[in-house]
């Protein structure tokens, strides 16, 4: 509050027109922010309910393919706190190119962040997949929940590769303000991803866990490419 007090007089104190009742109730822009932060409220559930859905079925395995999934499950975390550094600059480039409806400069923002996802996606999978042992060994000291989590490494290395593009197009959407398209991606994609892991568990059983995990990925990145197509359209029209 401080900091926000301290750069609002900076910038010349408030507004006096900005704080009048017509503009702080002002229906249709209440109604529009409800119903953006009602979409990625409901996108954000599906993403728990995915995530949540592949702790229980490494759960159901036993405890020592749980704690292996816990270990590996540290370096997607750490995967997605680098990645999503490249979503979080997509937001910002992207949602200031679509709100000057310039194509160009858009599209210009999109390749250019998606280039460097893509590098540091590969550099990061070569890294769990050759570093890996190491951390492990480092995060666990029971034998068989380290030959358990060396197991299924291969599987946590291609996350950074196959789920770049999830990452990457989240930041676009989040950055156009797309969010009913999120919205309707991340359902069907967490939908996809539990019909695959029933599927795929009948004949795999433990890998099928983690294969239906990153099958999880590419239908978020699917279904957010089928909307992707709409967000250039809206700009090229209005431009």
């Amino acid at each position: 509050l401080c900091l926000a007090y301290s750069e609002t007089n900076k910038r010349g104190g408030l507004i006096k027109s900005a704080l009048s009742v017509n503009n702080l109730l002002n229906a249709p822009s209440i109604k529009k922010l409800g119903v953006t932060n009602s979409n990625i409220f409901i996108r954000t559930m599906c993403l728990t309910l995915g995530f949540s859905f592949f702790g229980n079925a490494a759960a159901a395995q036993g405890i020592i393919f749980l704690a292996s999934y816990h270990i590996l499950m540290q370096f997607i975390t750490m995967v997605a706190l680098v990645l999503d550094a490249f979503a979080h600059t997509a937001e910002a480039f992207v949602g200031s190119a679509y709100g000057a409806k310039n194509l160009q400069k858009f599209d210009k923002s999109v390749k250019m962040t998606t280039n460097f996802s893509i590098v540091f996606a590969f550099m990061l999978s070569f890294t769990i997949f050759i570093f890996g042992p190491f951390a492990i060994e480092i995060l666990s000291t029971d034998k068989n929940v380290i030959s358990t989590a060396n197991r299924y490494l291969p599987y946590c290395a291609l996350t950074p590769v196959i789920g770049f593009a999830a990452w990457q197009l989240d930041g676009v959407f989040i950055g156009t303000t797309s969010t009913r398209e999120m919205r309707n991606a991340g359902i069907v994609a967490v939908i996809i991803y539990i019909l695959a892991h029933y599927l795929i568990t009948l004949k795999l059983e433990k890998d099928g866990i983690w294969i239906s995990f990153l099958i999880y990925y590419l239908a978020r990145a699917f279904t957010l490419s089928y909307y992707y197509p709409s967000i250039r359209k809206r700009i090229y029209s209005s431009s």
